[in-house]
C-alpha cells in the first residue's frame, strides 16, 4: 500500500523540480571542487561531492521519466478530445441510420399492406372455377419487388415539405 501512495507523491512533482534538483547537484559539485582547497572545507567536501553526484544523476534520471510521463499524458489528453469527436459523429451518424431503418420498416409495412389489400379484392373477383384473375401474378411479382430500392428517401422528404 505504501508503495503505490510513494509512487503517487512522486507523480505528482513538475518535472522542473527534478531538472532544478539535477542543476544544484552539479553546482554543488563544483563548488565542493572549489570550496575542498579551502583547507576548513576539505573534510566536507569528500562527502559532498559524491551526494552531489547522486543528487544529480536522481535528478537527472527522475526529469527524464517526468517528461516522458508529460509527453504521454499530452498524448492521452489529445486522443480522448478525438474519442469524444468520433463519439459525437457516431452518436450522428446512429441517428441517421435509426431513422433510415424506420423509414424502411415503414415503406416494407406499407407495401405490406397495400398488396395485401389488392390481393383480398382480386380474390373476390375469382370465379368458382378457381380461375386466378392475371392480376393476381402482377400483384404478388410487384410485392416480390424490393420495396427500398424503388422509394428514395430523400424524394419523400422534398415532396413532403
Amino acid at each position: 500500500m505504501m508503495m503505490w501512495m510513494f509512487f503517487w507523491i512522486i507523480g505528482k512533482i513538475p518535472a522542473t523540480f527534478w531538472l532544478i534538483m539535477a542543476v544544484a547537484g552539479v553546482a554543488f559539485f563544483f563548488a565542493a571542487g572549489i570550496l575542498g582547497r579551502l583547507p576548513p572545507f576539505k573534510a566536507y567536501a569528500m562527502f559532498i561531492k559524491p551526494l552531489s553526484v547522486i543528487i544529480a544523476v536522481l535528478g537527472i534520471y527522475m526529469y527524464g521519466g517526468a517528461s516522458i510521463n508529460d509527453h504521454y499524458q499530452k498524448l492521452i489528453k489529445e486522443y480522448e478530445q478525438k474519442i469524444a469527436i468520433a463519439e459525437e459523429k457516431s452518436a450522428a451518424v446512429n441517428t441517421v441510420i435509426e431513422e433510415r431503418v424506420k423509414y424502411q420498416t415503414q415503406v416494407i409495412e406499407d407495401n405490406r399492406i397495400v398488396y395485401q389489400d389488392r390481393i383480398i379484392e382480386v380474390a373476390k373477383e375469382v370465379d368458382g372455377q378457381c380461375k386466378l384473375d392475371p392480376r393476381v401474378a402482377e400483384i404478388l411479382n410487384g410485392a416480390s419487388i424490393y420495396p427500398i430500392t424503388l422509394v428514395d428517401p430523400t424524394k419523400n422528404k422534398q415532396e413532403t415539405k
